[in-house]
Parts: C-alpha cells; structure tokens; sequence
C-alpha cells in the first residue's frame, strides 16, 4: 500500500508539470492571438491542447485472503427470493 502511494504521488506531480507548461503555453498563445486581433493580421499558430493525462494506477485490494466466500454466500440473489416483482413493479400474484 506505502508503494501505491508513492507512486500515485509520483503520478500527480507528473500531471501537475504537464498542467503547468499547458498553462505556460495558453498564456503565450494569448498573448499572440491578442497581439494578432490588434493588428489585424492572420493566426499564426493554433491554441495548445492540453492532452490527455497519466491515469492513476489502481488501489490494491487489502483483504483476508478469502475473497470467495462473500460470493458463495449470496448465490447471484437479491434476497428477494420469494417475492415475484413484474417489470410494472407490481406484484406478480395480481
């Protein structure tokens, strides 16, 4: 768990760089795009995009080892073994 969370951190910092240029470069482009309204001239270049960034690394699971059981248990029923729903809702008895 103490390495996934290290590299989770890693992972936003990384992000975070990324964002920072992005932001670095929309404030040039601005200021271009400004400086070319003003004088009345074509774009020189298109606005920056800021891509797609790192996803995280999924949290491991922590268990006792014995995952299994929870699903024997319940069998792929909803407890509602003994009512019969309609897709209306209603009772099926009606």
């Amino acid at each position: 768990m103490v390495t996934w969370k290290e590299l989770n951190e890693a992972q936003k910092r990384r992000n975070k760089d990324c964002r920072a240029a992005y932001h670095e470069e929309l404030c040039l482009w601005e200021e271009e795009r400004d400086l070319v309204k003003e004088e009345k001239r074509k774009k020189g270049c298109t606005k920056p995009k800021l891509g797609k960034l790192e996803a995280s690394a999924p949290k491991p699971v922590v268990g006792n080892g014995d995952s299994d059981s929870a699903e024997d248990d319940n069998n792929g029923n909803n407890g509602n073994e003994d009512v019969n729903i309609d897709s209306d809702g209603r009772n099926g008895e009606e």
